[in-house]
């Protein structure tokens, strides 16, 4: 067959995908019917960006982290279909962001991975359903935001799921108006749990239903209504109030509704100064500011980098409304 029947084999893919933000599970302890659910948004910048080339072995990124994840994944995908070794791919990590930083990086660059592979399976760019990437990518255990993100973009609002198995199913997802921009501030602080620490936490966390409830009536009755009508105030004000509840359930873990005293400075220095709309994003200590327009957010960020006493990396954003973006890699990639 002609070579371009099958520009994966020869050419490979290269896999975009943005940032996620969570603003928090509706029921992190035992004791719901529906455990975890939550809402958050994905946002580029900044952005995950994966190539699998075609190469004499398989080869893996030089980042640690990044290279034990994708391993995970292509192991994964060898016994799903049943492959004696690795498939003779090199996986370049073009593009990235820190994992553990309230950023999802682990779920986008593990979906990636898993799209790639099957591209690479198929012989030709594939579309994947959500479904498929989770189980392939081992990712969405607990809350499905991230994953559902990866495909779709937006903000993503899940109720939860009524066992240990399966992904949870998506409820809602929306699209603010373009004009509102996000600005990403992250402390100089330790990364926020992962791995077996945020596996015991979860674990140990008492219910909470009250917390629930409250939060529940927050999302439906205000955020979510706020949001679809595109009205700024009310969905900045409901967004602060259902982050900062969100992370009650997690004081005996945290010592605090917050992964560090830093960041709650932090959080309540914004709501002081008039900006409801700020959280910690998941496990921290990326803490997110949602903004009008563009030059608000420019005027919030120099005065934070003027006025911060402390460490303080800044980023504006805007919501992505694509998800993850696939294209055959440049033939210059190619090469072993």
């Amino acid at each position: 067959m002609p070579s371009e029947s099958f520009p994966v084999a020869e050419r490979g893919v290269e896999i975009t995908a943005p940032a996620r933000l969570h603003f928090g599970l509706l029921a992190p302890g035992p004791g719901e019917p529906l455990r975890f659910g939550g809402l958050g948004v994905m946002v580029r910048p900044p952005r995950m960006r994966l190539r699998l080339v075609p190469a004499a072995r398989y080869q893996l990124p030089p980042q640690d982290e990044a290279a034990r994840r994708i391993d995970s994944v292509v192991r994964r995908f060898c016994a799903q279909w049943r492959l004696g070794q690795p498939p003779p791919v090199r996986f370049v990590l073009e593009e990235g962001f820190p994992f553990h930083m309230g950023l999802g990086a682990g779920t986008q660059l593990a979906m990636a991975a898993a799209w790639a592979l099957l591209c690479w399976r198929q012989q030709e760019p594939v579309a994947a359903s959500v479904q498929r990437l989770a189980r392939l990518s081992g990712r969405g255990r607990r809350s499905a935001v991230g994953v559902y993100g990866f495909s779709l973009g937006g903000w993503i609002a899940e109720s939860g799921k009524p066992g240990p198995e399966g992904l949870a199913p998506l409820q809602q997802r929306v699209e603010n108006p373009p004009a509102w921009r996000w600005l990403l501030l992250r402390p100089k602080l330790p990364p926020g749990r992962s791995g077996p620490q945020e596996e015991q936490a979860f674990q140990s966390l008492p219910p909470r239903p009250d917390v629930t409830r409250r939060l529940r009536h927050i999302l439906y009755q205000e955020l979510l209504p706020g949001l679809a009508r595109g009205d700024f105030p009310a969905t900045a004000e409901a967004l602060g109030r259902y982050s900062r509840l969100a992370g009650e359930p997690f004081v005996p873990v945290q010592g605090g509704p917050f992964a560090h005293p830093g960041v709650q400075r932090l959080v309540e220095t914004l709501w002081d100064w008039g900006y409801p709309g700020c959280g910690q994003s998941s496990w921290g200590p990326t803490v997110f500011v949602l903004l009008p327009e563009e030059a608000t957010a420019c005027r919030l960020q120099k005065r934070l980098e003027a006025q911060w006493p402390e460490p303080l990396e800044t980023l504006l954003a805007a919501t992505d409304t694509s998800g993850a973006q696939l294209r055959v890699a440049e033939t210059r990639q190619a090469a072993g």
